[in-house]
């Protein structure tokens, strides 16, 4: 329940700061308090909730911004306790040792790539259902998708925390336990299959029923396969005799891994996983495995699950690439200037010189049928023509236009657009709408104007 709930605070958040009538910096951090509030409270985590503002949705601003954080996560913890008391992991352990960093590192690497297969996994499966335009079909099909993954892995129903517990108490057959294969659980071996298949078949399950329109979300699942992961990695260098290993240590340290890898937020996955479990002993196992598992992941998407739907978009600020988040965030059609006299191609120069004289521009686009751009006309050429004596009455506009050096669609991206600027050494070029009409033109300075403005707007944000 944690995605409503978090999801639930930052909406309750925004809400309040668009009612009191905030600016957009103090609604995005009233949003951000109220994420964090959620996950102070549905967790009993008030650090874990502020790093999880802090990564997620506020990863450029500045050391002020703490002190809402600060009181939001730790009032939500508060009223929490008031309903719920208890701790929601025991983790019973002896500390870690310096023997066993080897087999942390392993496990960081396992977890590291499967966040990678959970990644792409998850686009595939949202896109299947995204096809599926009938809302029952799709809940239909998903049930269906839902229910035989459940007859056969009956760890799945639910958020599996009652598994990880079981784990963390030493019941190595908890994964097995309940199923069609539970008369086997006297069999080490089995007991690992079965555990494999079940963290792909949670993988699965959850994105089954997000794309199929259910409740939930990936915080709580990641943390489960991370832990299964780790209790995976755990049981068989046990079970082969390669080493003496803590398997409630490697449990919680693939759920700290897991959970930063997938959601590219490491500092939230070791501190929630050190608040929920009182794990604070093992922070050097949690930050090792966590940090390896989301640097092999960061090397293969630049965004997270969350904020990669956002960057495809250009609605994402993103600290490393400054100047294309900017141009992202800005839209050509907002930046067509429109105040050009436009000429028809088969106008006569005579006809229209009086305009073209009166004008402010130097340059016409000229346009055929149907308001078809064919091209431009400049002032110099018209001037040329005339200082050289060999003005023509009946001279006709299209025998003195250019072509463009780039015709521009009016949904073009803005970098693309500069570069192309660069490219032809221009300063403007045309704009066309999609079906070949004119539109305007688009200059590099109105192009720079906007970006400061951006540049400036960001900045007070940040203040």
């Amino acid at each position: 329940l944690e995605a409503p709930i978090v999801t639930s605070g930052s909406a309750i958040g925004s809400s309040v700061g668009r009612f009191l009538g905030l600016s957009y910096r103090e609604v995005t951090l009233l949003l951000a308090c109220g994420a964090a509030a959620g996950i102070a409270g549905a967790f009993n985590s008030p650090i874990a909730g502020i790093v999880f503002a802090i990564e997620i949705l506020l990863p450029e601003f500045t050391i002020p911004v703490f002190i809402p954080l600060l009181l939001a996560s730790a009032t939500a913890a508060v009223v929490a306790r008031f309903f719920y008391n208890e701790q929601l992991f025991f983790l019973v352990t002896e500390g870690w040792l310096t023997s066993s960093l080897f087999y942390y590192v392993i496990l960081a690497c396992l977890i590291g790539l499967f966040s990678i297969y959970f990644t792409k996994a998850n686009y595939t499966i949202k896109g299947f259902f995204y096809k599926i335009n009938h809302p029952y079909k799709k809940v239909i099909i998903g049930g269906l998708m839902l229910g035989a993954l459940v007859f056969l892995f009956p760890t799945l129903y639910g958020e599996g925390f009652i598994t990880i517990r079981n784990l963390l108490k030493g019941d190595m057959t908890a994964v097995i336990s309940n199923s069609i294969f539970s008369s086997y659980r006297e069999f080490p071996t089995l007991i690992i299959l079965f555990t494999i298949f079940t963290i792909f078949a949670k993988s699965v399950a959850t994105l089954v029923t997000l794309g199929a329109g259910g409740n939930g979300g990936i915080f709580a699942p990641s943390l489960i396969v991370g832990g299964l992961m780790g209790f995976i990695v755990a049981f068989t260098i046990n079970t082969l005799g390669i080493a003496e290993v803590n398997t409630a240590n490697f449990i919680v340290a693939g759920m700290a891994a897991s959970l930063g890898s997938i959601m590219h937020a490491p500092l939230t996955g070791i501190f929630l996983i050190a608040e929920i479990t009182g794990g604070y002993i093992l922070m050097v196992p949690l930050m090792i495995t966590t940090a390896i598992a989301y640097l092999i992941n960061r090397s293969v998407n630049k965004y997270s699950i969350y904020t990669k739907p956002l960057a495809e978009k250009g609605e994402l600020s993103h600290h490393e690439d400054k100047d294309t988040t900017v141009l992202n965030m800005m839209k050509l059609k907002y930046l067509v200037e429109k105040d050009y006299l436009s000429i028809g191609e088969n106008d006569l120069v005579r006809d229209r010189m009086s305009e073209i004289l009166s004008s402010k521009r130097n340059i016409f686009p000229v346009i055929g049928l149907n308001n078809k751009f064919r091209g431009i006309l400049y002032v110099e050429d018209i001037l040329k023509q005339t200082i050289s004596n060999e003005n023509n009455p009946s001279q006709k506009v299209e025998e003195l236009m250019r072509e463009a050096p780039q015709i521009i669609s009016e949904d073009a991206d803005l970098k693309k657009v500069l570069q192309q600027m660069e490219t032809e050494n221009v300063w403007l070029l045309p704009v066309v709408k999609n079906d070949g009409s004119y539109l305007g033109f688009v200059s590099k300075t109105a192009i720079f104007n906007k970006y400061r403005a951006m540049l400036s707007r960001q900045a007070d944000y940040l203040a």
